[in-house]
């Protein structure tokens, strides 16, 4: 029963990280998209 109650902790951490993992990459794509626009922008008004 414990190793049974350690594995299944493992694996909620494990899919904690793959979920904040994503979240990550997916607001460091956001930013990069919003430094993208905010650049041309900049370019425009130039």
């Amino acid at each position: 029963m414990a190793i049974l109650g350690t594995a299944r902790k493992d694996e909620l951490t494990f899919r904690q990280l793959c979920v904040e993992n994503r979240l990550f990459r997916m607001t460091k794509r956001h930013v990069f998209r919003l430094d993208l626009t905010k650049n041309k922008l900049r370019r425009s008004r130039l």
